[in-house]
């Protein structure tokens, strides 16, 4: 399946890949995209920033049982390492060479000395399990239902070593 973005789509990926921003907060209504703006958004940032890459949700067993399966058979299968289901991690192989982006080619050279990108899926309930790590980019899914303790004392640290981005997702609910 190709990814058209719409183009609120397109200005948000715009904002965190080529405009450099480091905060964001999508707040989108139902049936807006905003798991395949997610992956895209994560995939790019992982060819673009050879690193560790998170989406935070509000609790470990929702990333777990409902996102592992939404999210994984939306990254092509030709890219990927490796799948780890029980940390919850996609590795991708190292991306190199001349990539086309919507916002025209870039020339691709990774540090094969370093890890190749991943994507890891996180309960912000186990907030305290992930201190110390590091992220180059961070979505958070609902992040209107998740407490600030996470963001504030253990994931907003996480992007200070690598100048990261962060984007928070919501959706409106009732009226």
């Amino acid at each position: 399946m190709a990814y058209k973005p719409y183009e609120i789509q397109k200005q948000a990926h715009q904002a965190f890949l080529i405009d450099n921003k480091k905060r964001g907060v999508l707040y989108w209504s139902r049936r807006t995209g905003k798991t395949l703006w997610s992956v895209q958004q994560l995939m790019w940032s992982c060819m673009l920033n050879q690193g560790p890459h998170h989406i935070v949700f509000k609790e470990y067993q929702q990333a777990e049982t409902v996102s592992w399966n939404q999210y994984l058979h939306l990254i092509p299968k030709e890219i990927i390492k490796e799948t780890n289901k029980s940390t919850l991690t996609v590795t991708f192989h190292h991306f190199t060479g001349k990539v086309k982006f919507p916002w025209g080619e870039v020339e691709l050279k990774p540090d094969l000395e370093k890890p190749s990108a991943s994507i890891r899926l996180l309960g912000s309930d186990k907030a305290d399990s992930h201190r110390g790590g590091e992220s180059f980019g961070m979505i958070f899914d609902e992040y209107q239902d998740q407490d600030r303790y996470g963001w504030d004392f253990v994931y907003q640290p996480m992007l200070l070593t690598t100048d990261g981005w962060a984007c928070f997702m919501g959706t409106a609910k009732d009226k």
